[in-house]
């Protein structure tokens, strides 16, 4: 019956009728509903048990006399310190004065140890205060199995495809690749989508039972449906570049973003440019609804700190729950729009980059838009490095986008051979626009080296941030070692793109890895050795950190003539580094044009 209902969408979308087709089977439905109602039930019992009961002590919270058993209790303790031989005061008490009060203590004892009756246990006020802690746990354990389970299920679904060589089928289909993408989302976790509906009246009922508006609990709704776009298509894009795992990729692209969560689930926010990846988070807005009951959130799973402080470019997105889910859904929409986009163009070719150049000029315009915000805020006097540590992790997050940039725009071996042949062509054919039409290649073209565009990228990037450094409000000193730490930082990206782009070049099968690896011992490998060799920034031979991607560590500790002389010695490299490349391209465009002729002749 359902199949039938569902008919209509064959014409609409049949990508997602081929997904709902082949899971809306009875016995996954039961299956499905039956977990749903198991797992709610199991979160109730796992408050229910705590019910008072007849060992319940009198002196306890929901004891309707408990104002009584709290004097006793006083009276015990005062009595306590009058007949302990540590708290005595002189004069002593008499035998007799003593003896009395030892027998009102063992009389006060028995009292505050006695049990509450059933009758005046306020049951009522004890579920009252239970409703908050239900709805959270249902909401925490509903979103992270979304996620979690969703993602596994996506990716795991484009490698049964992979391997089945049906893939290939539906990228060859008249549908559009976006009709593909949505079907797969709405079509693969669908028997997520139905659990999730068949807990969400008893949800809905613990959010208003908790006095939680049922526009804040729609609220939380829209944030967990715009984290599974986001969740759901980055692990789409995950699955489609991950083949050569071997059926890993599902395990790992599910357990990072479940570690991601429970990190985040319980990172405080420091008012620093980390704070950024809290939004990625949708428990992040659970606090604005619990802020309504009146509870406090210490036993509840999860804690951001002063989550209200948060601001953006001196806004104060946190103030209020409404400002921080409209903050939430916008970045939510911005980086699942910019996957989308990396999506649409790797779904139709596995040559193609992940990003135009125009488009990663965009991204990191959003990024470097993102981060700074959270990087402005205003002094604090507890922590006097402020400017200096908001910096460092804005180099840090800094440095993880151009790893991915870097990964986005660097063609493959073959797309670069047929550019260095164009590139030879006209350069034979003596056009007079040849500079130019080179140097627009290089910013703008889909097929050219990548070196350049990492360059204009890192420019975008640090333009805003000098201005910002120039602004502190401390002495010259300090601006400049930040200014000598992104100069280091650009120096070293620029130096891993030239890498990276020259490793694609080989002529070995796994050139990916190959260049994966050595870009990521270029980063991770120095650190690690001085690390293990107890070199640290500031001790005997720190300065070696300068040549590292923690450079920022040790920029302190040494004189500008040192930077200096770093900074040249990086650019040296990265000289030899895109002379090399440059070469290969040339002998790459000559092989190219050879085998050419050869098969026209």
């Amino acid at each position: 019956m359902i199949i039938n209902q569902l008919n209509w969408l064959s014409e609409g979308n049949p990508q997602i009728f081929r997904e709902l087709k082949g899971r809306l089977k009875p016995r996954n439905i039961l299956i499905a509903v039956a977990m749903s109602l198991v797992g709610q039930l199991l979160v109730f019992m796992s408050f229910a048990r705590q019910i008072p009961t007849e060992t319940y002590q009198a002196v306890e919270k929901y004891c309707r006399l408990q104002p009584t058993y709290q004097l006793y209790q006083k009276e015990y303790y005062q009595v306590q310190n009058q007949i302990s031989p540590y708290t005595q005061v002189q004069p002593k008490l008499s035998p007799e004065k003593t003896q009395e009060l030892q027998a009102r203590f063992k009389e006060l004892q028995q009292l505050i140890n006695d049990k509450c009756p059933i009758d005046q246990i306020n049951f009522q006020q004890w579920w009252v205060d239970q409703w908050p802690g239900i709805f959270v746990c249902l909401s925490l354990f509903a979103s992270f199995i979304l996620l979690g389970v969703g993602a596994y299920m996506l990716i795991d679904d484009l490698a049964k495809e992979d391997r089945r060589g049906t893939l290939n089928f539906i990228r060859l289909s008249p549908q559009s690749s976006r009709s593909v993408l949505i079907g797969k989302m709405l079509g693969v976790p669908v028997l997520l989508y139905l659990a999730a509906l068949v807990a969400l009246p008893f949800h809905v009922w613990a959010g208003l039972s908790a006095s939680i508006p049922a526009g804040e609990i729609f609220s939380f709704y829209a944030v967990v449906m715009a984290s599974c776009a986001f969740f759901y298509s980055a692990a789409l894009l995950f699955g489609l570049g991950s083949a050569w795992l071997g059926g890993f990729q599902s395990w790992l692209g599910a357990g990072t973003i479940l570690i991601f969560l429970m990190v985040f689930n319980h990172r405080q926010i420091e008012q620093s440019p980390f704070d950024w990846l809290n939004l990625f988070n949708p428990s992040f807005i659970l606090p604005y609804l619990l802020d309504r009951t009146g509870s406090t959130y210490l036993n509840l799973p999860f804690s951001h700190g002063p989550i209200q402080k948060l601001e953006w470019f001196y806004l104060p997105v946190g103030a209020t729950g409404a400002g921080m889910g409209i903050f939430l859904l916008l970045n939510y929409g911005l980086w699942t729009y910019w996957i989308g986009q990396s999506l649409s163009r790797r779904f139709r070719s596995d040559q193609a980059t992940l990003l135009s150049k125009k488009q990663s000029y965009l991204v990191t315009a959003c990024f470097t838009l993102m981060t700074l915000g959270f990087a402005l805020q205003p002094p604090r006097q507890w922590l006097s490095s402020q400017f200096v540590s908001n910096l460092h992790a804005l180099l840090m997050l800094m440095g993880l986008l151009f790893i991915c940039l870097i990964a986005a725009l660097s063609p493959q071996r073959q797309t670069l051979q047929d550019w260095a042949r164009y590139f030879k062509d006209l350069k034979q054919k003596g056009e007079g626009k040849i500079n130019h039409s080179g140097l627009q290649g290089l910013i703008w073209g889909e097929k050219s080296p990548s070196v350049v565009a990492i360059t204009i990228n890192l420019l975008i990037t640090a333009t805003p941030v000098v201005c910002w450094i120039l602004l502190w409000s401390v002495g010259s000193e300090h601006k400049m070692e930040a200014l000598s730490s992104v100069a280091l930082t650009l120096s070293f990206i620029i130096i891993c793109a030239s890498i990276f782009q020259l490793m694609l070049l080989m002529k070995t099968p796994k050139r990916a890895l190959w260049a994966a690896g050595v870009a990521g011992s270029a980063i991770f490998l120095p650190p690690f050795i001085l690390s293990v060799l107890s070199v640290n920034p500031g001790s005997h031979g720190g300065s070696l950190w300068l040549l590292t991607a923690f450079s920022w560590g040790a920029v302190k500790y040494a004189s500008e003539t040192l930077v200096f002389q770093v900074l040249l010695v990086q650019w040296t490299c990265l000289g030899l580094l895109n002379w090399q490349l440059t070469k290969q391209l040339r002998k790459a465009g000559e092989s190219a044009s050879k085998a050419l002729l050869a098969g026209k002749n």
